[in-house]
């Protein structure tokens, strides 16, 4: 090695805060808690993934309001994945805004 010392000065972590299907409130809550847990182990941020077509945060602004009010030091991001960077180009003879029909009823 060069002999440099290294130090980290800020430590964090990204969670993808999915949960099952049949059971969103309770996978949505453990990754509250897993947020306060951090807080306490000393980390200095967190950042959650929104992702579409998929169960998780479908709000990351709304789910980051409930960890604020949990926390009081730990700093928080979003690591939101836009649609267009999704899989449907995969899927041929199906347009995103046929899929959000489909999907909404």
């Amino acid at each position: 090695m060069s002999g440099r010392n290294i130090s980290i000065s800020h430590i964090g972590f990204l969670t993808p805060g999915n949960y099952p299907d049949d059971d969103p409130l309770s996978g949505l809550e453990q990754t509250l808690q897993q947020l306060q847990y951090s807080e306490a182990l000393g980390f200095d941020s967190a950042w959650v993934r929104q992702r579409h077509l998929e169960p998780g945060i479908s709000s990351a602004s709304a789910f980051l309001a409930a960890a604020t009010q949990r926390t009081s030091r730990i700093e928080f991001g979003t690591a939101v994945i836009p649609i267009g960077y999704e899989a449907l180009t995969g899927w041929p003879k199906i347009s995103p805004p046929s899929i959000f029909c489909r999907a909404a009823g």
